[in-house]
């Protein structure tokens, strides 16, 4: 059944996902796409940002596109400039936890509204430059991101 988690060629440990993580910080409250947390490995310490969807919230369509989302992230975890990597994919009884590098930092709509200051031309040709680089990757790998939006785009913290 292509709708089982268990069939995705995830390979997760038989843990549970707060056995092994700390959620310290909501960085995002997501509408329907899940909550964004900041999480610390409980063994050593490191920070990784993670997704958590309720299961409960999902339609049979939207099953079938989190599974390709998953897919494509373990496709594209090695090399990706500006994209964030995918670390381990979780599940309990009612939600999935999608682990990513640590993002620290703002999404760029809102540091456009924020407007002060306002971004310079170096800023805005660095991220411009970014965001290529990340969709240039993603084109490498034959894949079309659907859903590109300042939303979507975290300025990293320097």
């Amino acid at each position: 059944d292509d709708n089982n988690p268990n069939n995705w060629g995830i390979s997760s440990p038989k843990v549970r996902f707060h056995d092994i993580y700390l959620m310290t910080r909501q960085q995002d409250r997501g509408n329907n796409t899940g909550d964004t947390w900041e999480v610390i490995h409980r063994g050593n310490g490191f920070r990784y940002t993670t997704k958590v969807v309720d299961k409960r919230d999902l339609t049979k369509r939207d099953l079938s596109t989190f599974q390709k989302d998953i897919s494509i992230l373990q496709e594209i975890r090695e090399g990706a400039v500006g994209v964030d990597r995918f670390v381990d994919f979780f599940e309990n009884s009612s939600r999935f936890f999608i682990l990513t590098e640590y993002t620290d930092g703002i999404d760029l709509s809102t540091r456009i509204a924020r407007d002060s200051p306002p971004l310079d031309e170096n800023e805005v040709c660095l991220i411009a430059r970014s965001i290529l680089f990340g969709v240039r990757h993603l084109h490498k790998n034959h894949i079309c991101h659907r859903n590109l939006r300042p939303q979507h785009i975290v300025l990293h913290q320097i």
